[in-house]
């Protein structure tokens, strides 16, 4: 066998023996990384979904006026609300609890180490204030009367950028305790061009019932409220600079909670 030869089968083996085992190595370094991601995922929603509450605005029809135009009443709607005071103070969109009689808030029990659903605490249903609505905004602010509550931090929403991963939690079409994950598609999002107002777009799946609900960055912060009216189909949410600052006003009153007809 020539030298040259020999080179060749040298090298021959050498890929045979060492390619699998480098596409092996590289095998495991990508599950490595889906694992701490999956891992991290979790914790972010774990952390969250405390602070993530389920709203029912009960809003009946009159039962004869229901009878009489041949109408089922309408007993009550089904929004989120993320708690921002540990206080007691729920933020949510105003048009979950328009025209509502009373307003309940479920809010979630401790969770457990288990799987989803075993022993964890069951949640508590509590009666809620409404205490200021911005209506302009779509924004309402509800208390509860309790204590303690795991209340969620605002991130810096002019560090945010398009192509950022977000969260949507809240209970699509009643189903409590959801979340979605999605980008920002747009950081400042004018829905109407006869409006100043700006929102976040996200391909985050919001649906009815995520009404009020967070919209949260990657260490948990609220980066704005969702919104999903029906008949739409892009998905928004209400920066978190325009929330905040508007919550001493809400709570002293200047916004009066009286929602529309």
């Amino acid at each position: 066998m020539t030298t040259n030869r020999a080179a060749h089968w040298v090298m021959f083996l050498f890929t045979v023996a060492v390619a699998p085992t480098a596409y092996a190595s590289d095998e495991l370094v990508r599950a490595d990384a889906l694992h701490e991601t999956n891992v991290a995922i979790k914790r972010l929603v774990e952390r969250v979904s405390p602070s993530v509450v389920q709203i029912v605005a009960i809003a009946p029809r009159g039962l004869e006026d229901a009878v009489a135009n041949r109408i089922s009443p309408a007993p009550h709607s089904i929004g989120s609300g993320v708690i921002v005071d540990p206080g007691g103070y729920i933020v949510t969109n105003e048009h979950v609890v328009a025209g509502a009689d009373e307003v309940d808030v479920i809010i979630p029990g401790e969770a457990s180490d288990g799987p989803a659903g075993l022993g964890a605490a069951p949640p508590r249903m509590l009666k809620a204030r409404l205490v200021g609505v911005a209506v302009e905004l779509d924004l309402a602010l509800l208390s509860v009367d309790a204590t303690g509550l795991p209340a969620l931090p605002w991130a810096d929403y002019d560090s945010l950028r398009q192509g950022e991963l977000v969260f949507a939690f809240g209970s699509p079409d009643g189903l409590r305790d959801s979340v979605t994950m999605g980008i920002v598609s747009a950081v400042a999002r004018q829905a109407d061009p006869d409006s100043p107002l700006v929102y976040i777009q996200t391909d985050a799946a919001i649906n009815p019932g995520n009404s009020g609900g967070p919209l949260v960055d990657l260490k948990g912060r609220v980066v704005g409220v969702n919104i999903s009216r029906a008949g739409r189909v892009e998905t928004w949410a209400i920066p978190a600079e325009v929330v905040q600052p508007l919550l001493a006003d809400l709570q002293s009153g200047r916004y009066a909670p009286k929602l529309r007809e």
